[in-house]
């Protein structure tokens, strides 16, 4: 029996246009997106409106398929979100190359533009949660093996997020096979895949700051109420569709590995995920450089790091300030456009100030005012030609030690306790480097 989740070898098939004609295509995974590819014969046109503009490049989505595409081979594909790559013609045929960046697998429907509710597991999950994978026990020569599913449970938001552990055992003739999915889940009826996604990577992405490493989504399923269907919170596990994606990318060979967090979702103040969502509005520019910064940690050069921490530090201080109407600290300029003042950061020195001071005796760091020299120079010597060169080996510890800062910083913010996040350092990715440091 086919997988259907393996698109490695191409699937001919055929979808259905608006008028109800049937057109050849074939759908296959590249291994870097997948690709639809729709062959019709009508004297050389194609089935793509080609704009012409002064370089040819601009393609008019073809309106003959709307926003939902149903492919139908031995088994059924929905293609969501399409985007058209090519079109070309030769010799009476036209083919036409169309890249989703979803595809829902076991249906083919025209309303998949919006869903119901999102399933997603993502490596550490099962960790950062605090959920017991399971129970053995042995006594003489019997063995006891005991797994207890995690009823969902809320997590606090009013985006409809949730989260639950499922037990699965397969029994063989002389053996038995048990997994478990750890999962999040979103109800938001007749929402967008972005509304559902931004959810599921806010939790992704605070996993991320808590262990400094980028969490790999390891299954997506996604639901749909059949039209006229009653919603309910409790989904069948029949109703939950595989999907697969490139955006983001869903590896469904990728597995956990053990990590140590700074704080997990147990540390976090019962409005944690809520404040951490603000913290991703108010001080946005700080934390989508800190999150580069952490998916791109070992492509970077230490003067490149030291540059983006720099920012990053700016823009927490900066935050900070404004958050706490901190007004004897803000600075005035004029603004460009209408020439009136308006208030503006003060010195990086302030800002560093500023975030040493929120930690009040939980500094981690023996001397905080060694730290600010360091990352002072390191900054401004990597971002201006003229400015004081710091050794590497003094820029690579104070950047590590600013990355474990604003971390720490970010923890505190969502509720983690500084004391407690101080005594993990020692098995941090970045902390375990930094022990001499570690007051």
């Amino acid at each position: 029996m086919k997988n259907a989740l393996d698109l490695e070898k191409p699937q001919v098939g055929f979808v259905i246009d608006d008028g109800g004609d049937e057109r050849p295509a074939v759908l296959r995974d590249t291994g870097n997106r997948i690709e639809l590819s729709i062959v019709k014969h009508d004297e050389g046109q194609t089935l793509l409106q080609i704009v012409d503009d002064d370089n040819g490049e601009n393609f008019e989505k073809d309106p003959q398929y709307g926003a939902c595409i149903g492919f139908n081979a031995d088994y059924a594909y929905t293609l969501i979100n399409c985007e058209y790559s090519s079109s070309r013609a030769s010799s009476g045929v036209g083919i036409t190359t169309i890249i989703p960046e979803q595809v829902v697998t076991g249906v083919a429907r025209k309303d998949l533009d919006t869903i119901d509710g999102m399933l997603t597991s993502m490596d550490g999950l099962s960790q950062w949660l605090g959920l017991s994978r399971f129970q053995w026990e042995q006594e003489d020569l019997k063995q006891t093996l005991t797994v207890e599913d995690t009823p969902e449970k809320e997590m606090g938001w009013s985006d409809g997020l949730s989260y639950g552990q499922k037990w699965f055992i397969q029994l063989r003739h002389d053996s038995a096979v048990v997994s478990n999915q750890v999962y999040l889940k979103t109800f938001l009826p007749d929402k967008s895949w972005s509304e559902h996604l931004r959810v599921h990577r806010l939790i992704s992405e605070l996993m991320s700051v808590a262990d400094c490493r980028t969490h790999t989504y390891k299954d997506m399923k996604a639901y749909k109420a059949r039209p006229g269907a009653a919603l309910s919170r409790k989904i069948e596990r029949d109703d939950w569709r595989d999907v697969l994606s490139y955006t983001p990318v869903v590896d469904r060979s990728a597995v956990d590995h053990e990590t140590t967090f700074l704080f997990t979702y147990k540390d976090l103040s019962d409005g944690g995920v809520e404040r951490w969502n603000e913290l991703c509005s108010g001080c946005a520019q700080g934390m989508t450089i800190l999150l580069y910064l952490i998916r791109e940690f070992d492509n970077l050069a230490i003067e490149t790091k030291a540059v983006l921490v720099g920012a990053i530090l700016e823009c927490v201080g900066w935050y900070s300030i404004v958050s706490n109407n901190d007004t004897k600290r803000m600075g005035t300029r004029k603004d460009r456009v209408t020439g009136e003042k308006r208030p503006a950061p003060p010195k990086f020195e302030t800002l560093l100030e500023v975030l040493i001071e929120s930690f009040e005796d939980d500094l981690p760091f023996k001397d905080s005012n060694i730290w600010k020299d360091r990352i002072y120079d390191s900054y401004m010597g990597s971002k201006h030609p003229d400015a004081r060169k710091m050794e590497l080996d003094e820029m690579y510890y104070a950047v590590m030690e600013a990355i474990v800062l604003v971390r720490m910083w970010v923890g505190g913010q969502v509720g983690a306790d500084l004391k407690t996040m101080k005594d993990r350092l020692s098995n941090d990715r970045i902390g375990g480097s930094l022990r001499p440091h570690i007051a």
